[in-house]
């Protein structure tokens, strides 16, 4: 696999993560994923292929041209990629979806999560339909469940209105509030239950649950990896 750059990225831009890395395969290259191709774009060779479960091999192909800011922009089409960090979005101001620079600045009015650049997100009123631009909540404090990043902790989740910690092994929860839990346990009945590591026991119906992506071997009841889906392309 070709090795990868590091580069310097605005971490505070909403589209930071895609230019940690930059690849160095030329259009036309063979690649198996995106951060391999300059052009940051890897089209499969074949649909039928399972990413997940085989090496796919594919193509780098040529970045689509940018659409500037405040220009018209299809949402609903991965081709469409905006300059500068912008996004497309349709805001209150236009009935149309527009490249939109996210704000830094909190305070400033939004309708949705992505008008906002990170760490900062739209906290929406449910009544309105209308935000502002705030920043995430610390543990404790009053947090809005509908924003898109509503508790600045990983560790938390917005339960009614306050960011709580989620639970650890053993922990009690609540299984109406989905799983609060941390990521190495589930919420079973009212109780954070451990995932099963590899050759662990598990059930699909019951739990306990696999860690990551092991799946349940249903004839043993024991976690394992998938199964590979055919030979590498």
């Amino acid at each position: 696999m070709t090795a990868l750059t590091a580069v310097t990225a605005d971490t505070t831009g909403s589209d930071a993560c895609a230019e940690v890395l930059v690849g160095t395969v030329p259009d036309g290259g063979s690649c198996f994923d995106l951060t391999e191709c300059v052009s940051r774009k890897c089209v499969s060779t074949n649909a039928a292929c399972v990413p997940e479960y085989q090496c796919c091999a594919g193509t780098c192909v040529p970045k689509p041209p940018l659409i500037p800011v405040g220009a018209y922009c299809n949402s609903s089409e991965f081709e469409q990629v905006c300059d500068q960090n912008a996004v497309c979005v349709v805001t209150a101001a236009a009935s149309t979806a527009t490249c939109v620079l996210p704000s830094k600045v909190p305070g400033t009015p939004c309708i949705g999560q992505y008008e906002c650049a990170l760490p900062l997100g739209c906290d929406i009123d449910a009544a309105t339909g209308a935000g502002t631009c705030q920043p995430a909540a610390a543990t404790g404090a009053a947090c809005n469940p509908a924003a898109r990043v509503a508790c600045e902790s990983l560790r938390d989740y917005c339960y009614g209105t306050t960011c709580t910690p989620r639970g650890a092994v053993g922990a009690a929860c609540d299984p109406l509030e989905g799983n609060t839990c941390l990521g190495v346990a589930a919420c079973i009945g009212s109780t954070c239950v451990a995932l099963s590591p590899e050759g662990g026991p598990c059930n699909l119906n019951d739990g306990p649950f696999c860690l990551g992506g092991l799946s349940c071997f249903t004839p043993t009841n024991t976690c394992r990896l998938p199964t590979t889906v055919g030979p590498c392309m």
